[in-house]
């Protein structure tokens, strides 16, 4: 089998086992499990399904001539016939169900991967601040704030959201809860967090929270949420995404 995607043919054996679920379990497990990082492979796996749908329109079809062919080519079955016309009335059923769900499945993934890949090229997370690593109150702070900068977001979330419990009006806390959770993938997380923050127009982080709320909305898929985000920050690259996004 081949496609017009850039899949290796390794690669693509392996994804028509998991489509097909043919895999073992436990490798049908492991592979679930990548899925949800790996948004190219998702997108690999869509098109694949997106393939089968077609195969599966394409044997309906021949189905159908068969059909036609059998069930004219003699008066005496007529009995036969009046059962395959119902069989072949659900068979057509089915198939609408099939292209309408194929149809829209394709324009939804489309139009899903043109925001991820905006979101991908737009997006670079904020580098965070300069830590003292004090014996003052900031310690908790700027100890999630190493972690924030090498990657172990989870702890850092952590660690700001026990401080926000007891300072919620925090627009830093609330800054770089929504950056740390937009970085690790927790994009609705991270919408509530910036909208805290963009909601006080006096913030030092209000056109940095815009721009990043833009982008996580860019990355749900809501393109038209986030154009008004993305026009009140200042980044540096806002017109030229503004300018794609006002194309579609």
């Amino acid at each position: 089998m081949n496609t017009n995607t850039d899949i290796p043919e390794e690669e693509l054996e392996i994804i028509e086992q998991y489509v097909l679920k043919q895999m073992p379990d436990d490798e049908y497990v492991a592979f679930t499990s990548k899925l949800q990082n790996d948004t190219i492979l998702r997108n690999k796996v869509k098109s694949v399904r997106l393939l089968f749908i077609g195969i599966q329109e394409a044997t309906l079809n021949d189905k159908i001539e068969e059909f036609h062919n059998d069930s004219f080519s003699s008066k005496k079955n007529e009995g036969k016939i009046r059962n395959k016309v119902i069989s072949m009335n659900r068979w057509l059923v089915a198939a609408s169900v099939i292209v309408v769900i194929g149809v829209g499945a394709l324009l939804f993934f489309n139009q899903s991967n043109k925001s991820d890949k905006l979101f991908a090229e737009y997006f670079k997370q904020d580098p965070g601040l300069i830590t003292a690593m004090s014996s003052s109150d900031n310690y908790l702070f700027d100890r999630a704030m190493i972690d924030y900068k090498t990657g172990e977001y989870a702890s850092a979330i952590e660690s700001w959201g026990k401080l926000l419990k007891t300072n919620p009006g925090s627009d830093t806390l609330n800054y770089f809860l929504g950056s740390a959770n937009l970085a690790q993938g927790n994009t609705h997380e991270a919408i509530g967090y910036f909208k805290n923050v963009v909601s006080n127009r006096a913030s030092v982080f209000y056109k940095d929270a815009n721009w990043y709320t833009g982008l996580a909305l860019l990355k749900s898929n809501k393109k038209r949420e986030a154009i008004p985000f993305i026009d009140n920050s200042d980044h540096p690259n806002k017109e030229v995404l503004l300018s794609k996004l006002k194309e579609d």
